[in-house]
């Protein structure tokens, strides 16, 4: 009967997955164990999306405009960013949301500048427009 026991606890063991340890999960629990064991034990996310998360969200579907449609990446970004104003997000201490449209606005122009000019396929510069 023990064996059977002991037999059942280390089955039980194996059936749980080793989690995978990533740089962020490594950092998140050397800075607090509490908010390690929130977030991956726990499951409890923060309600607000990240303000980098969307900013890289919008960059990529500026982008993604620009080649596929041809659409001035600056532009879409600029109209994009400008819709999301109104939504809570959470920023980071160095940036804000004015800071995060000037980065993005710079990003892309030099995007623009430097590698459209590369890959001309279906591509266009700002002078096209």
């Amino acid at each position: 009967m023990t064996e059977t026991l002991v037999q059942e606890k280390e089955e039980q063991v194996d059936a749980e997955a080793t989690p995978h340890l990533s740089y962020s999960r490594i950092q998140r629990y050397l800075t607090c164990p509490e908010q390690y064991r929130l977030y991956y034990i726990e499951g409890l996310r923060a309600r607000v999306e990240s303000a980098s998360l969307a900013f890289g969200a919008l960059v990529h579907l500026a982008l993604a405009e620009y080649f596929r449609r041809k659409v001035d990446p600056v532009a879409t970004f600029q109209r994009e960013w400008q819709a999301i104003k109104g939504i809570e997000l959470r920023y980071s201490r160095k940036d804000s949301w004015d800071s995060l449209l000037v980065k993005g606005e710079r990003l892309l122009e030099k995007f623009l500048q430097e590698e459209a000019p590369k890959n001309r396929r279906g591509g266009f510069s700002r002078d096209d427009l």
